[in-house]
C-alpha cells in the first residue's frame, strides 16, 4: 500500500525541490558495521549468512520512513508502508538473475522466503523481475562477498536519479566489519537518516540470530 503525498504541505517539500535541480540528486556513501556475532552464529547454524544482512538492511530501510519515499508513474511522491528487496543471484549459467524477496519483521519467516527464493532460481534472466513491475516499492541489494571495496558509485537509472535505494555489501573483514554502500536520493534521505540506518543495522546483527518466534517489531 502507498500513501500519496500532499507535495505542498510536504516537510521536505524544500529539500526535494533543492536536489531535484541538479544533474545528479543522488548521493554514495560506504560505511562498515560492525556483525556482532552473526557471521559465528550463521556458520554454526549452517545457516546464510547473506540472508542475516539482507534482513538486517532490510528492517532499517522498513523502520526509517525517508527510506519508503518513492516517485510513481505520474510523478507524485509516494510513501509506502512495506519496501521489499530485489536480489541478484547465481543461476545455473554461471550469470545471475534478480529475485524479488518480500520483506516481514517476522525473521524467520523472511529467511525462509529468502532461501525458497534464492534456491528457485535456474534460468539466466537477469532483469526480467526488475522490468515487469512499473513501481519500486523495492530497493536493491547486491552482494559480492569477494570483493574488499571502501566506497561505490552507483548507477542511475534516469536523469532525475534514482528514487529507490541501491545497496552493494561487499567482503566482510578481518575485524569482524561488513562494507555497505548505500546509493539513495538525497530529496529523500538526509545524513541524518543514513546514520539510523547504518546504527539500525549494526543494532539488529548484534541481536541476530532470534530465537523462534521471537520478533524485532515487538
Amino acid at each position: 500500500m502507498k500513501q500519496i503525498i500532499d507535495f505542498n504541505t510536504w516537510e521536505r517539500k524544500s529539500n526535494f525541490e533543492f536536489f531535484a535541480g541538479f544533474a545528479n540528486p543522488c548521493v554514495n556513501i560506504t560505511c562498515e558495521v560492525c556483525c556482532g556475532n552473526a557471521r559465528e552464529a550463521a556458520h554454526r547454524r549452517k545457516e546464510s549468512f547473506f540472508i542475516y544482512y539482507l534482513y538486517a538492511i532490510m528492517e532499517a530501510v522498513n523502520r526509517i520512513e525517508a527510506f519508503r519515499y518513492r516517485l510513481d508513474n505520474e510523478g507524485r511522491i509516494v510513501l509506502y508502508d512495506k519496501i521489499d528487496v530485489y536480489v541478484p543471484v547465481k543461476d545455473n549459467t554461471g550469470g545471475f538473475t534478480t529475485v524479488r524477496v518480500p520483506f516481514d519483521y517476522d525473521f524467520t519467516r523472511f529467511y525462509e522466503a529468502a532461501r525458497a527464493q534464492i534456491a528457485g532460481v535456474s534460468e539466466h534472466d537477469p532483469y526480467s523481475v526488475e522490468n515487469a513491475e512499473s513501481e519500486t516499492d523495492t530497493v536493491v541489494v547486491s552482494a559480492v562477498p569477494k570483493l574488499p571495496f571502501t566506497s561505490v558509485t552507483c548507477t542511475l537509472k534516469s536523469d532525475r536519479g534514482n528514487d529507490y535505494p541501491l545497496f552493494a555489501v561487499g567482503q566482510l573483514t578481518a575485524d569482524n566489519k561488513l562494507p555497505i554502500a548505500a546509493c539513495v536520493h538525497h530529496g529523500f534521505v538526509d545524513g541524518e537518516h543514513l546514520a539510523q540506518f547504518y546504527e539500525r543495522i549494526r543494532q539488529t546483527l548484534a541481536l541476530l540470530p532470534i530465537e523462534e518466534d521471537r520478533l524485532l517489531h515487538a
